[in-house]
């Protein structure tokens, strides 16, 4: 057997190997049931049809006129539960190939098709197994549609926007300008996170043309242009100083400014402590060394600037949280972090490796074959035992029917709904909550939002959860 033959089977059996960590995570996907805000969103769109939902949420709650427009076309506007069970698998699968189209972008030319696939499905896992929620990234659709869907895009359009600079003739430049554009538009009115993020990354782009060519790209430009009058729009939203009630400690400038800082610093310092991190950087590390001496990309920015700009862009993830509701964003929101702290980390190793190849110093020209296995079962024992990773969860949850029984649970209490004829439903507590899926469930009172969006939807006055406590039964509401 030659070496490239070899080489292919070594590439071949890591694809399989990854591809069999990943696939519980679309497994679960078909025991997935919505709760607490898809009911509302649907229940919003059912009711005053779209425009009148995005009216709705734009004057009377927040201007993230992209994600509640997506939100008011869900499956569940249209009668169809188990379409809700397809969504993660949608995003997953649209996670991958953001990835790959990344790598691709990123690359050139210098991999090929076997190699991109792997680091995509490697990224994949990493950014699955340790995101910070990954019920609300992936499996609740509220959150999967407002941060998730978002980051796929910022994905899509840092692919777009690096093969937009990469571009010589105006024509080439024009093709990849409208993706570039649409998709900013996109993440603005997404959600604040990505859209400060957004503005950031475009400043950096021009930032860095400035000082290479003491010029600005009139297409990124263009972008930074589209970027700022979606911003706007977002900002302007009446439904912003509603929402803004509800956080009295908001709009602390100097409060958001340290906090962001600081919490940068903890969470690269936690993040890049975690298992995956340093065995897959050693993983990576001679193909990327590879990449450098091929030229595949060069970035001529000093390792000090790049580690600057990369905390900054943390930081200013964080900011939004501590701006508008004067407190750390939640688990949802620090999925958009994590993503950008794994494509900052790689990205500054490279910048690392181009730096010291400048200085004449020449490392990680191969790893011995025989490292390469050791290095991807630390990285598995690792994220099971010393910091158990987000696959250990979906594992337990299937292999002891805890989210089987989930889903027979609602599916019957679907069914109870459907056939109660009366105006008032009182379902039993649910007895299974697979912890990969579960975010809420309805409450003893019916006065609760989530009741009464539940309600809507299913067509009742209320309902509610069985209680023996005569205070805890439904009562009408005047």
């Amino acid at each position: 057997m030659n070496k490239h033959s070899k080489d292919e089977i070594k590439i071949l059996s890591a694809i399989l190997l990854l591809v069999a960590a990943i696939f519980p995570f679309f497994l679960i996907s078909l025991f997935n049931h919505p709760s607490a805000d898809d009911f509302c969103y649907s229940s919003k769109a059912i009711e005053l049809g779209f425009l009148g939902a995005q009216s709705s949420w734009y004057n009377g709650w927040s201007g993230r006129y992209f994600s509640t427009a997506v939100l008011s076309m869900n499956p569940l506007v249209f009668n169809w539960l188990d379409g809700y069970k397809y969504l993660p698998i949608f995003i997953l699968l649209c996670l991958f190939l953001s990835f790959l189209l990344l790598i691709r972008a990123a690359t050139g030319a210098t991999l090929y098709v076997k190699k991109l696939i792997f680091g995509a499905l490697l990224f994949l896992l990493m950014y699955l197994s340790e995101m910070p929620s990954l019920v609300q990234g992936v499996y609740w659709m509220a959150g999967t549609i407002t941060y998730q869907l978002c980051n796929i895009l910022t994905i899509l359009f840092l692919a777009a926007l690096l093969s937009l600079k990469k571009m010589k003739s105006r024509k080439n430049k024009i093709l990849y300008f409208f993706p570039a554009a649409i998709s900013a538009a996109a993440i603005a009115g997404s959600n604040e996170v990505s859209m400060t993020l957004l503005i950031l990354i475009l400043l950096l782009f021009i930032l860095y043309d400035l000082k290479e060519k003491a010029e600005i790209d009139i297409f990124i430009l263009l972008v930074l242009m589209t970027a700022g009058v979606a911003c706007y729009f977002v900002i302007s939203a009446p439904g912003n100083s509603v929402r803004l009630t509800h956080f009295p400690e908001s709009h602390n400038l100097w409060n958001s400014a340290t906090n962001s800082m600081t919490g940068a610093v903890k969470l690269v310092l936690k993040w890049a402590g975690a298992p995956p991190i340093i065995p897959v950087t050693i993983l990576v590390a001679p193909a990327a060394a590879k990449l450098v001496r091929q030229n595949a990309a060069t970035i001529n920015v000093h390792p000090l600037i790049s580690t600057a700009s990369f905390i900054a862009l943390i930081a200013g993830s964080l900011f939004p949280a501590y701006w508008s509701m004067g407190e750390p964003p939640p688990d949802r929101a620090l999925n958009v972090t994590y993503l950008i702290f794994l494509t900052g980390w790689f990205l500054n190793f490279y910048i690392i490796l181009q730096y010291a190849a400048g200085k004449k110093i020449s490392f990680f020209k191969k790893w011995p074959g025989y490292l390469v296995f050791p290095v991807v079962l630390f990285y598995f024992a690792g994220s099971s035992f010393l910091n158990p990773s987000n696959l250990v969860p979906i594992l337990s949850d299937l292999t002891r029917g805890t989210a089987y029984k989930y889903d027979m649970e609602l599916r019957n209490r679907y069914k109870a709904i459907e056939k109660e004829k009366g105006p008032v439903y009182e379902a039993n507590t649910l007895n299974n909550r697979p912890e990969s899926l579960f975010v809420g469930d309805i409450e003893s009172d019916n006065d609760s939002w989530i009741n009464r969006c539940y309600a809507f939807y299913f067509k009742k006055d209320a309902i509610v959860i069985k209680t023996t406590r005569a205070e805890g039964r439904y009562k009408p509401s005047d």
